[in-house]
C-alpha cells in the first residue's frame, strides 16, 4: 500500500481519538473498509470514497465500555480478528466475527464486528455509513455505526496480595508487569483439553501478553485465558473469560530491569524483558513427526512464540 495511505490512516485514527470520551488517553478503534484493487466497494456508485485514490473507507468505530473499567491510564494496543472457530450451530457465536482488543489497565476486550456495514453483505447500509463518515470527516456525530462490546477480562494477578488486581489504580503497577495488556490472540482452533481433565468439551483459548516498561522486580506476564463460556445479560450475549494460568520466564522474580531496577537502574534497558507480541499455531504431530515421545496426544499441542523485548524468542508448549 502507498505510504501516503498509511500516513492518512494514522492521521484519521488520531483525529477520531481526539473525540474520545476520555480525552486524557484518547483511545478508540476506527473500523474501515480497505478499498484495494478489486474491492467490491468500487462497484457502488455514488459513495464518496469509491474508486481509485480512496483506499480506506471508514464505516464505524469501537470503543471500550468505560463504565466497566477501573479508570486510570487506559491505552489501546493491538487488535486481532477471528471468525468463531466452534462448529456447534446452536452456539450463538457460531458464524460470527469478533475482535479481541488489548488495553493497558483495561485488559482483554471482545467486540462483535459481524454486522459491520459491508459493500457486499449489506450494500445499502454500507453506502449510508460510508457516505456519512466521509462527509463528516470521521466525526462520530455522523459516523454512527458501533461495534458492541460483548466480553472483557481484567482480573490481573494480585502479586502484592492486597486483595485487588495489580494496576495503576489499585497499586503495585510495577511498570505494567501484570496489567499493561499489549497483545491478545485467540487460538485458531477449539482445543481438546480432556486429557488434562480440564473439560470434556472443546475449549476456546485466548493468550494475552503484557508490555512492561521497567520493573522493580520480575519481567512480564503472559496469561492463558479460557474464553469458551458465555451468558446473557439483559438479553445481550456476554463472554465470560477466566484465567487458566499465567506464565513468566523462569526465575523472573529474581530479576528486574530498566530505570525502576534498584540493583542496576538503566533507563536504556526499558522493554528489555517485555513479552509484547505473541503468535500461536496448531501442530498435528505423531510418533513419526515428533521427538518428544509424548504419544499420540501430542496432536493437541499448541506453540506460542513470544518476542521478549530485545531478548529474542521464547516458545511455550501447551499440552
Amino acid at each position: 500500500m502507498d505510504e501516503k495511505w498509511d500516513d492518512r490512516f494514522i492521521e484519521l485514527a488520531n483525529f477520531v481519538a481526539s473525540w474520545s470520551k476520555d480525552p486524557s488517553t484518547q483511545v478508540g478503534v476506527t473500523i474501515a473498509h480497505l478499498n484495494l484493487d478489486g474491492s467490491a466497494a468500487r462497484n457502488i456508485p455514488g459513495v464518496p470514497g469509491s474508486g481509485l485514490g480512496h483506499t480506506i473507507i471508514k464505516v464505524g468505530e469501537y470503543e471500550v465500555a468505560w463504565e466497566h473499567t477501573r479508570g486510570g491510564w487506559i491505552y489501546i494496543h493491538d487488535m486481532t480478528v477471528q471468525l468463531w472457530p466452534g462448529d456447534d450451530p446452536t452456539d450463538p457465536r457460531y458464524g460470527r466475527t469478533f475482535i479481541y482488543g488489548s488495553y493497558w489497565e483495561a485488559g482483554l476486550r471482545i467486540g462483535d464486528v459481524t454486522d459491520v456495514p459491508h459493500p457486499v453483505n449489506s450494500p445499502e447500509e454500507y453506502a449510508i455509513h460510508a457516505t456519512l463518515c466521509k462527509t463528516g470527516q470521521g466525526n462520530p456525530v455522523q459516523c454512527r455505526w458501533r461495534a458492541e462490546e460483548v466480553g472483557l477480562w481484567m482480573d490481573f494477578l494480585d502479586l502484592d496480595e492486597d486483595g485487588q488486581p495489580d494496576s495503576g489504580t489499585t497499586g503495585n503497577e510495577n511498570g505494567g508487569r501484570v496489567s499493561y495488556i499489549h497483545y491478545a490472540e485467540p487460538f485458531p482452533e477449539m482445543l481438546d483439553m480432556s486429557h488434562l481433565g480440564y473439560s470434556d468439551e472443546p475449549v476456546h483459548v485466548t493468550t494475552a501478553a503484557v508490555e512492561v516498561l521497567s520493573t522493580s522486580v520480575g519481567t512480564g506476564i503472559i496469561y492463558l485465558l479460557d474464553t469458551t463460556d458465555y451468558t446473557y445479560y439483559d438479553g445481550q450475549l456476554r463472554f465470560q473469560p477466566k484465567l487458566i494460568r499465567d506464565w513468566e520466564i523462569p526465575w523472573a522474580e529474581d530479576h528486574c530491569y530498566g530505570a525502576d531496577c534498584e540493583i542496576n537502574p538503566d533507563p536504556d534497558e526499558w522493554l528489555l524483558f517485555s513479552p509484547h507480541n505473541l503468535d500461536s499455531a496448531y501442530f498435528v504431530t505423531d510418533e513419526s513427526t515428533d521427538q518428544s515421545h509424548g504419544g499420540g496426544w501430542d496432536g493437541r499441542l499448541g506453540a506460542i512464540a513470544t518476542m521478549w523485548g530485545r531478548r529474542g524468542c521464547r516458545v511455550i508448549l501447551m499440552r
